[in-house]
């Protein structure tokens, strides 16, 4: 059964910015027939190669400096079989810690009740209710339970979240990771904030990629389908104010990878937070080299792999993320990377989407010993050399 994003009407569709309305709108980059998920890999290695792809037209609003795929369609995101759960990372985990005291501590979430949107298997949900002594009520349609956790004090619902379970009450609402891969976000938001009508003084957090950390210095191998939504910290903020709520925090978290947004519903529905003109100008500067970087990108690559073919060097990859997706696909990499390493033994045994590969723990390469590994994504990069070093590889390290 696939279990597609619930379905609102979107704007880009009739000329404007999804977003705010406006029509002031320029094309960015385009990209055609991408893999449409990045959270789901595929039980054979055909499966893969088989995979839905959409395409990619980004258009920059000039009214609000949002950024967003026009050519996105809801239908081709589905939750069978999705997983981009990082609990599996040392780095990711404090990460989590430090996000979880920060909302029980600012906010007294104590002996509270705690609803997260999109909660996935429920880690994060766990651990605000394990700090907080509170209770959590999760919603995810893919929700799975995990062996024999004491879900005692947390209950879940497969289903959307949506005004329809205004009736539960709660103190500390979560949606991590779900606001930028809608094609209509404001009228999901109003959803959420027709259902918080009955939780007066309710904390609200939502997590977004950070554009400025894919734009500002970019990285194209971060730009994928299922992402269709890309916000500056002011262009999330006057998002929020706009579908009323108060905007309480807009921070940089996870090394400046994720925005963190703090909000609490309000009557007013003004816009307080708002990008300067001069820095909607100096953003769309920025955009406008994308392209030209991303052949530039895919050139230096193309070159490389061929030299190391030549060479005869066997290559591997380190991270089966969306970055790693992203640039497989755009270098069409097939046969000469054959696998992927990555620490979520629930990935092991599948097969990346659109080139194919297959997923393996980082054990397996020490009997595949390759030349060469490419580090997919340079967060983790610290935390990946520091595993292979406790592998005992010896191979040399290229990070995306």
């Amino acid at each position: 059964m696939t279990i597609p994003l619930p379905t609102y009407p979107a704007l880009w569709h009739s000329g404007k910015c999804t977003v705010c309305g406006g029509s002031d709108l320029r094309k960015v980059l385009e990209l055609k027939n991408v893999p449409s998920q990045d959270g789901v890999v595929w039980p054979t290695r055909e499966a893969a190669l088989r995979a839905p792809r959409g395409n990619i037209d980004l258009r920059f609003c000039r009214d609000c400096g949002y950024l967003g795929n026009a050519a996105y369609q809801a239908e081709k995101v589905q939750f069978q079989g999705y997983d981009v759960s990082l609990e599996f990372s040392e780095l990711y985990q404090e990460f989590v810690t430090w996000l979880v005291r920060r909302l029980v501590e600012r906010y007294g979430i104590r002996n509270k009740t705690v609803l997260e949107v999109a909660c996935g298997k429920g880690h994060f949900l766990r651990a605000l209710c394990r700090h907080g002594a509170n209770k959590g009520i999760g919603f995810d349609p893919s929700y799975e339970p995990e062996g024999t956790m004491d879900d005692k004090d947390v209950q879940f619902v497969r289903d959307y979240y949506t005004k329809a379970y205004a009736h539960h009450r709660v103190d500390l609402l979560c949606c991590r990771q779900m606001v930028d891969i809608l094609d209509a976000p404001r009228a999901f938001m109003t959803d959420i904030h027709e259902a918080l009508a009955g939780s007066p003084g309710a904390v609200a957090y939502f997590e977004i990629p950070n554009a400025a950390a894919t734009w500002e210095k970019f990285i194209p191998w971060n730009v994928v389908y299922e992402h269709c939504s890309w916000y500056m910290p002011k262009t999330i903020a006057s998002f929020f104010e706009t579908c009323g709520f108060e905007t309480l925090d807009v921070y940089p978290c996870h090394q400046g990878e994720y925005l963190g947004v703090e909000v609490r519903r309000s009557d007013q529905h003004t816009m307080v937070t708002r990008m300067k003109k001069e820095e909607i100008a100096r953003f769309e500067q920025r955009l406008d080299a994308a392209e030209q970087e991303l052949k530039s990108a895919v050139s230096v690559w193309r070159d490389r792999l061929a030299r190391f073919r030549s060479e005869g060097r066997r290559l591997a990859a380190w991270g089966a993320g969306a970055r790693a997706i992203g640039f497989l696909n755009a270098l069409q990499v097939v046969d000469q990377i054959q696998y992927v390493a990555d620490i979520n033994p629930r990935r092991r045994g599948r097969f990346l989407p659109g080139t194919g590969q297959e997923v393996v723990l980082p054990e397996f390469l020490k009997s595949y010993a390759p030349d060469i590994i490419v580090i997919t994504n340079p967060t983790y990069e610290t935390e990946i050399r520091n595993q292979a070093d406790i592998l005992g590889l010896q191979a040399e390290f290229l990070t995306l």
